[in-house]
C-alpha cells in the first residue's frame, strides 16, 4: 500500500532515513544561492516554465547545439564581489568534473562539451548533442563564487557565500543554521 505497509498482518516497512543536516543543507542551497534560470511549476493557467535567474536571457540554437545566456549585470555575492560568466563557467565546470560531488546535476550535464565566456556577462554552452536537461540543470545548480570555492580549502568551506536573498550568518552543527534577508533583495519569510 501507499502508506508504507505490506498486505495485511505483515510488519511495516523499514522508515526511510532523512538525516536533517541534509535536509538544512536544502534550505541553505534554496536561500542562499540562486541558479541562472528558475522554474515555475504548473498552474491552472498553463504548463510549467522556464524563467530568468541569474541569466536575464538564454537562447538555444536552431540544431539545439548550443545554449547563450545572458548574465544580468549588477549582481553580487554576499561579500560585495559580482557575479559574472567567470562565476558561472567555475559552477557549471565544477558540476561537470569527474572528482566533483555534483550527484544528479552532473548527469543533466552529460552532453555539455564546453561551458565557455564570450565576454563578462556572456556564457555559452556547447552540446554534443540537444538535451532538454540542460535547462533543468541550469534552473536547480547553485552559481558559486569563483574567488571563494576554486582553493582546494573550498571544500571545508562552513560559510556559504551567494547571491540569494538570505546571506548565511552562523552553522551550529547538530543544532542550527541560522540565515539572515539579504537588504538587497526580497526575502521570502522563512519560520520556525
Amino acid at each position: 500500500r501507499w502508506c508504507g505497509r505490506g498486505a495485511a498482518g505483515s510488519n511495516p516497512l523499514p522508515p526511510i532515513p532523512i538525516d536533517p543536516e541534509t535536509a538544512m543543507l536544502r534550505v541553505v542551497e534554496d536561500t542562499v544561492f540562486e541558479s541562472l534560470l528558475a522554474y515555475e511549476p504548473p498552474t491552472t493557467d498553463g504548463p510549467g516554465r522556464f524563467a530568468a535567474g541569474l541569466a536575464s536571457s538564454w537562447r538555444i540554437s536552431s540544431d539545439g547545439h548550443e545554449v547563450r545566456l545572458v548574465l544580468r549585470e549588477g549582481v553580487s555575492f554576499h561579500d560585495g564581489r559580482a557575479f559574472t560568466a567567470q562565476d558561472a563557467q567555475f559552477s557549471l565546470d565544477a558540476v561537470r568534473a569527474p572528482s566533483g560531488r555534483a550527484g544528479s546535476w552532473r548527469g543533466l550535464l552529460a552532453d555539455v562539451v564546453s561551458v565557455d565566456i564570450w565576454g563578462p556577462y556572456d556564457l555559452r554552452l556547447t552540446l554534443r548533442r540537444p538535451n532538454a536537461y540542460v535547462l533543468r540543470a541550469l534552473a536547480e545548480v547553485p552559481m558559486l563564487p569563483a574567488h571563494v570555492y576554486k582553493s582546494a580549502d573550498a571544500a571545508r568551506n562552513r560559510a556559504p557565500v551567494g547571491t540569494g536573498p538570505y546571506r548565511f550568518v552562523r552553522w551550529e552543527q547538530g543544532v542550527r543554521i541560522s540565515l539572515h534577508p539579504d537588504h538587497r533583495k526580497r526575502s521570502i519569510p522563512i519560520t520556525r
